[in-house]
């Protein structure tokens, strides 16, 4: 299952896309002028390879995406620290593929890997990136990012980051969305909590935009200890 986690950089108006290429004309839809500096790639993960889900966040939900409609422009077996990976103009080029790869100082991962922290799996090599990643969960080899209270080590996490094009995605819909989630995690039990308001504003918002598709994108909880199914209906 290929899932992205609402982050904060998404269309402010259209949740379940990334921001638009005209971001600039309204500032506030995409946080500001970054968020339209990093909207040419947007993060996801492959969950459901063995045992237990790891998320990006078990306080948030977000959407499930069509592999099919979707664009992968690389791939890492941790957090691939891709904010500080931009391209100028944004998007690919010959000498930058955002959130993955230029050609100063950001390399591509060579097979057979591993590789270090920063560097990136080709597209083809996505298959090289998964045999990575389950070597790493099977020896518990875990990361921690400087996001905690006054740039301290959060927890330790062991998901996967996969990069997309948010240009294709949006070109794609509504195919490359496929369905809505949200944990069962204690931060997200309660329908009035802020992470299921989020995702079921979302879908709602989504069936107005998609009217033809309404009962057709499920909204559903994902259960992240490995039981099956893993997702279960939530309306």
């Amino acid at each position: 299952m290929l899932l992205h986690s609402f982050d904060g950089w998404e269309d402010g108006a259209r949740p379940w896309q990334p921001c638009p290429a005209d971001c600039e004309r309204d500032l506030k839809l995409c946080r500001g002028h970054q968020g339209c500096v990093l909207r040419d790639r947007t993060s996801a993960s492959l969950v459901g390879l063995s045992g237990a889900v790891r998320l990006f966040s078990s306080a948030v939900g977000g959407v499930v995406l069509g592999p099919a409609a979707q664009r992968l422009l690389c791939s890492y077996p941790r957090d691939g620290s891709t904010r500080g990976a931009s391209c100028s103009p944004p998007g690919v080029n010959a000498h930058c593929v955002p959130g993955c790869w230029s050609a100063v100082g950001r390399p591509w991962c060579s097979p057979p890997g591993p590789c270090g922290s920063h560097a990136a799996w080709r597209p083809e090599h996505l298959g090289l990136m998964l045999s990575d990643y389950e070597r790493r969960l099977r020896g518990g080899v875990t990361f921690r990012l400087n996001n905690g209270p006054n740039g301290q080590l959060g927890p330790e996490l062991l998901y996967n980051e996969l990069i997309v094009d948010s240009d294709h995605w949006i070109e794609q819909l509504p195919h490359s969305v496929e369905g809505f989630w949200y944990p069962d995690s204690p931060e997200c039990a309660q329908p009035a909590s802020a992470c299921q308001r989020a995702v079921r504003e979302a879908h709602e918002g989504f069936e107005a935009a998609y009217p033809s598709l309404r009962g057709e994108v499920p909204l559903m909880r994902l259960r992240t200890d490995g039981s099956e199914p893993a997702f279960v209906s939530a309306r």
